[in-house]
């Protein structure tokens, strides 16, 4: 099941997105200790607009996605998608996909014409996902984060979804 998430759900959330930080340190742009040093109410002003899904198996979440507008009248007909994450215990599944699906779908339904996200330039099996459901890449930020010494470079993509049927 994929819905959108509701206040009450802050720890769950908090929860899974600690745990992806320390499962995928790679993924994020926040450490594993600087997300454990957070209250879990940081998300409820997002959770209360709206911005987080979560995807459910047998009523536990396992996934989350965030999809945050563009707030200046000039970009409105942008969004941001991420973070997101799928335990690793079950990804392979179609979560992930199915999780995408519903933040394209709420995000036309919106009337956003563009989405956009970053994503590690090692991240083969995430990348794969978003160019299968549309997504382009239009560009790259070297050294996007340097996590113990090494460099990071994160793919910007796009989704034009005026151009999607």
């Amino acid at each position: 099941m994929i819905r959108q998430l509701e206040v009450a759900e802050a720890q769950a959330l908090f929860d899974l997105w600690l745990e992806g930080l320390e499962a995928f340190p790679f993924a994020f742009l926040r450490s594993a200790d600087e997300g454990r040093a957070l209250d879990p109410s940081r998300f409820e002003p997002g959770l209360s607009a709206g911005q987080f899904w979560g995807a459910f198996d047998q009523g536990e979440l396992i996934g989350y996605a965030c999809l945050q507008g563009f707030t200046l009248a000039r970009q409105k007909h942008l969004a941001d998608f991420g973070p997101f994450y799928v335990r690793s215990t079950v990804q392979g599944r179609g979560f992930g996909r199915a999780l995408c699906q519903a933040m394209i779908d709420h995000a036309r339904q919106k009337g956003f014409l563009q989405l956009e996200l970053t994503v590690w330039s090692e991240n083969h099996a995430a990348i794969r996902l978003y160019e299968s459901l549309g997504f382009r890449r239009f560009g790259c930020r070297p050294r996007s984060v340097i996590i113990d010494g090494q460099p990071c470079d994160d793919l910007l993509m796009a989704l034009m979804l005026d151009e999607q049927t």
